[in-house]
């Protein structure tokens, strides 16, 4: 399904997952968006210091419902999305399609709604935190969705761990986010295509980082999935060059084309993935190329 997000349209602003301490932040929000040129609904649960599960599980079909709302993005991440994505009543999504966006914990709803839905959703920055939106991170994310952007580039200083080229979806996110899903859901949330996997995470010591990865690797239905491995930012670990040795073992044990750098991150460079977007890579130039 082919999206658009044109001037004036209206973005409407949810909070699956943990809450803005501080609601005038959201007076921010709105400006911001206004000031990109569009129209914004803010959805009462990001004024809540605590939603229910219920009430989030709401908000969100609302705004699917919402015939003015042309795009959904998540205010932050934090924690909460798991813990309703059971209770959703994907019917509506699929009769009501648009544009769903965010990352970190909302990792696990744009996995599920992707599959479970079948249109893309989008592994973007957010509207609060250290890596929300700014001009440029926004003005990439409406040329995602838009589909008039056809590449991502590496980081000057990606790395390529193990070569190669490969094709597939591009899915993935915030491994923690995304490892938390093992072993539930009936693995409803794991694609039927071949996929190009996408990590990053913060926070997280390297040791923790190399269990998870071993959970993918041992989850031998995921695992066959995986034709390539693009590798965003590991921020804040205790031991940078552990890491590097952690990530290499795991592409060459999965042993598929991996390449460590590219902008998906927490930070405020962090670039617009589309969730089951064809695409391709080798190597060589280390482009991420849309179908």
């Amino acid at each position: 399904m082919r999206f658009m997000l044109n001037k004036n349209d209206t973005i409407g602003v949810i909070s699956p997952s943990s809450q803005i301490k501080d609601v005038k932040e959201l007076d921010e929000v709105k400006d911001f968006i206004k000031n990109m040129g569009y129209n914004v609904k803010i959805f009462d649960g990001c004024y809540f210091n605590e939603q229910t599960d219920k009430h989030k599980v709401l908000e969100l079909e609302q705004a699917f419902e919402d015939p003015c709302v042309k795009a959904i993005i998540c205010v932050r991440g934090g924690y909460g999305s798991i813990r309703i994505l059971d209770e959703i009543s994907y019917q509506k999504l699929i009769k009501n399609p648009k544009i769903f966006a965010g990352s970190s914990d909302i990792t696990a709803l744009l996995l599920q709604i992707n599959r479970i839905v079948g249109f893309e959703t989008f592994h973007s920055p957010m509207l609060s935190g250290d890596g929300k939106f700014n001009k440029k991170t926004f003005e990439d994310f409406v040329k995602t969705v838009n589909n008039n952007k056809k590449e991502i580039k590496p980081k000057k200083n990606a790395i390529v761990l193990k070569e190669g080229e490969a094709k597939g979806i591009l899915w993935g996110g915030n491994l923690s986010t995304l490892v938390s899903l093992f072993g539930s859901l009936s693995g409803s949330y794991i694609p039927s295509e071949d996929i190009i996997l996408f990590l990053e995470d913060l926070n997280e010591p390297v040791y923790k980082i190399d269990r998870m990865l071993t959970q993918i690797y041992r989850n031998e239905r995921l695992k066959r999935r995986i034709k390539g491995i693009i590798l965003g930012d590991f921020l804040y670990v205790d031991d940078k060059n552990k890491l590097q040795d952690v990530l290499s073992d795991f592409a060459k044990k999965v042993d598929v084309p991996c390449i460590f750098g590219y902008p998906i991150t927490h930070l405020k460079t962090n670039t617009t993935v589309p969730v089951g977007k064809k695409a391709h890579f080798n190597t060589d130039d280390m482009i991420i190329y849309f179908d």
